[in-house]
């Protein structure tokens, strides 16, 4: 589940197409081809896209730092994807905290509560992996507090917008990440206030 969104980053970044027939050559591609007969992988590629700045900063900084070996480009860059894992982990924490204050809680106990979702679930491990999981985590979380953190019946048209961009943009990091969108919109419906009131919002963040 790595290795094949590693190599739809290098492609991103090397050559600007998702292609990956890196994997075909390390025997270990198990995607489709295209009608271009192009090997793809079996996964979307939003996630390999947000990645790209880490490979680039892994290839063109990490690599240049005193006593790093250009035969380590390999295991460099791979490190540097990785980190973006570690920095969405980092995003969704700052971003659940905003919320947790914003339903009452106070700064401190808004940071434990953050830290909390961090350190005491999934989320820490799969900062050190290269799984959709981060990333899913913090672009939800986008979502989330652009709708959850005013009133659901007056939530400015921008904030619908971007929770709605969010929300579609689950379906670039994984297919299976539909699931959310009912969800979301159920918890827009039965939070409080008028849910007739809420109809337009809930609308635009479904129909985008």
């Amino acid at each position: 589940d790595e290795v094949l969104p590693v190599y739809q980053t290098e492609s991103l970044a090397e050559r600007g197409t998702t292609a990956v027939p890196q994997a075909v050559s390390a025997d270990f591609f198990f995607g489709k081809r295209d009608r271009a007969g192009r090997p793809q992988a079996p996964y979307p590629p939003g996630g390999a896209a947000l990645a790209v700045p880490w490979y680039l900063a892994g290839k063109h900084l990490l690599l240049r730092l005193p006593g790093v070996s250009p035969r380590a480009r390999t295991m460099v860059t791979d490190f540097a994807i990785v980190a973006s894992s570690a920095s969405f982990v980092a995003g969704a924490t700052a971003l659940a905290f905003v919320l947790f204050v914003h339903l009452g809680l106070t700064p401190r106990q808004g940071l434990l509560a953050a830290l909390g979702l961090t350190f005491g679930t999934p989320l820490f491990a799969y900062s050190a992996w290269y799984f959709s999981e981060p990333l899913t985590v913090v672009v939800l979380m986008v979502a989330v507090v652009a709708l959850f953190t005013r009133d659901l019946d007056a939530v400015p048209l921008r904030h619908a917008v971007v929770a709605g961009v969010a929300r579609g943009f689950l379906l670039w990091i994984r297919q299976p990440n539909v699931t959310t969108f009912p969800a979301v919109l159920a918890a827009m419906l039965v939070g409080p206030g008028d849910w007739r009131r809420k109809l337009p919002t809930v609308a635009i963040v479904a129909g985008i």
